[in-house]
């Protein structure tokens, strides 16, 4: 019993460690979110004819204002993936556990979650296998991905994209070597955060990924 008991013990904090992540997911979200709506507000404030903004408000400081935040942004995006990665290897790691604990407690697929449905339901898998029913099962496409892919993410690219193109012109307005530069910056955090961080993201984050094998064998050899 001390055997199963440790495993228990690691799985909840484990499942402790994950939910802090998935904390800090909602939170950055939100940032992100928040952010998106200040720079469409600044963007807003552009197209106001001067006459018609406080006098305290000039357009030099909404293009001021709309600099930091594609950076912003890409900053906030980061801290997301990296919380990403941690919930998919750890909920990985939890789900070999589930599988040991109903070994141990002789329970079928009493616990189930992690190892069996979160991959079907969160990443994507497709190949549903059961001893007792023969039911098709149809694949299903996960809302909070399609809400990301296809609303946040958008959005939040949009902004950045309009923010960036208006810092950049604004820049090049006072000195062309500050618009060099600042474009050089985005570019470079631009294409981290998008092909090197989110290419790998995704390899590791779906079904089957060389992630969720490495952490099964290392679990188990």
């Amino acid at each position: 019993m001390n055997a199963i008991k440790a495993i228990i013990n690691e799985y909840n904090n484990l499942w402790n460690e994950k939910l802090i992540h998935k904390a800090s997911i909602r939170k950055f979200n939100n940032y992100i979110a928040n952010i998106s709506s200040a720079g469409s507000l600044v963007l807003a404030i552009m197209g106001i004819p001067t006459s018609m903004l406080p006098q305290f408000l000039s357009k030099d400081t909404a293009n001021l204002l709309l600099i930091p935040i594609p950076l912003i942004i890409i900053l906030l995006l980061s801290f997301t993936a990296n919380d990403l990665f941690h919930i998919y290897a750890i909920g990985t790691r939890i789900g070999v556990l589930e599988e040991k604990i109903n070994k141990f407690l002789d329970a079928g697929n009493l616990f189930a979650w992690e190892h069996r449905i979160c991959p079907f339901i969160y990443g994507g898998e497709k190949n549903i296998s059961c001893e007792h029913c023969q039911t098709d099962v149809e694949p299903i496409k996960s809302v909070i991905k399609l809400s990301n892919n296809y609303i946040l993410f958008p959005f939040a690219l949009l902004i950045l994209l309009s923010s960036a193109v208006l810092g950049i012109i604004f820049l090049f307005g006072i000195n062309i070597y500050f618009s060099v530069t600042y474009l050089i910056i985005l570019a470079y955090f631009s294409f981290m955060i998008i092909f090197k961080v989110g290419k790998n993201l995704k390899k590791y984050t779906e079904a089957g990924s060389p992630l969720t094998i490495a952490i099964r064998v290392l679990s188990n050899c």
